[in-house]
């Protein structure tokens, strides 16, 4: 409850003026017991873009930032939004960027993808992962080497241990993390389903590459079929409040190229 118990909509309007719209609110105590910050999508419906609407459900999509458009060659619908396993009680979707999609835009929303596992790795400093020398392999690498190693060696490795200067670092078998001594740090690994739709870096036309600390505020350009052609974002390289708007063209088939694949 309150002034911004509901906010940050995207709304699709439809050929009769019924409109369907998703919103930001905060998650229920049903998957955020602790009341962490976490935020959840709802739907609602209307006769008119005008009101008033009236709440359909909420999704079990976690996020903000939802920007809905409906593909004009098989009419589904889909969002993209930006979010992630606030808590622990939700869904550990590995990246930030995520699309949905439904038949009818009312019921059954579902993240897309999946097709492929993304791994991930998070830092514990101050503690040490048991078990080590999977695979007999107890060479001593830097932090991208051994996640390279631990990634090839896929359920055979739970992560690595470096020493206090990230350098010497040792694969390891265990998953249970223990409190260390000498000031080591850990990185345990997480496979999930890929469910990103696109990253946190634009490849330039020119070869190069900028990766932002920041890309949000989703918005599509359709083209005269209305397909999505460009995707904006509000972006930031992370100082302080400054940002800009950035463009790239999305890839529909044909040649790759500097573009995003939705």
């Amino acid at each position: 409850d309150g002034h911004w118990a509901l906010n940050n909509p995207t709304a699709y309007v439809h050929e009769n003026g019924t409109t369907l719209m998703i919103y930001k609110v905060s998650c229920n105590a049903t998957v955020n017991p602790e009341g962490r910050f976490c935020r959840q999508f709802a739907l609602a419906t209307s006769e008119s873009w005008r009101g008033p609407f009236r709440l359909r459900s909420r999704l079990e999509l976690f996020g903000e930032d939802a920007h809905v458009w409906r593909c004009p060659f098989t009419g589904t619908f889909r969002f993209l939004f930006q979010g992630g396993s606030y808590t622990p009680a939700l869904p550990q979707w590995p990246g930030h960027f995520h699309m949905a999609f439904s038949r009818d835009g009312l019921s059954d929303w579902r993240i897309a993808g999946g097709a492929g596992i993304a791994t991930s790795y998070r830092r514990r400093a101050g503690f040490y992962l048991a078990h080590p020398s999977p695979a007999d392999d107890a060479a001593a690498r830097d932090v991208s080497a051994s996640q390279r190693r631990c990634d090839q060696l896929g359920g055979k490795c739970a992560g690595f241990t470096c020493g206090t200067n990230a350098q010497a670092c040792t694969l390891r078998t265990g998953r249970g993390l223990v409190g260390s001594s000498s000031g080591e740090v850990s990185y345990l690994k997480s496979s999930a389903p890929d469910t990103l739709a696109f990253s946190a870096s634009i490849d330039l036309v020119n070869g190069s590459r900028l990766t932002y600390a920041r890309r949000e505020r989703h918005q599509l350009l359709l083209n005269k079929d209305g397909a999505p052609s460009h995707l904006f974002n509000g972006a930031s390289d992370g100082r302080a409040d400054h940002s800009l708007t950035a463009v790239q063209p999305i890839a529909t088939g044909g040649p790759s190229g500097p573009m995003v694949y939705l």
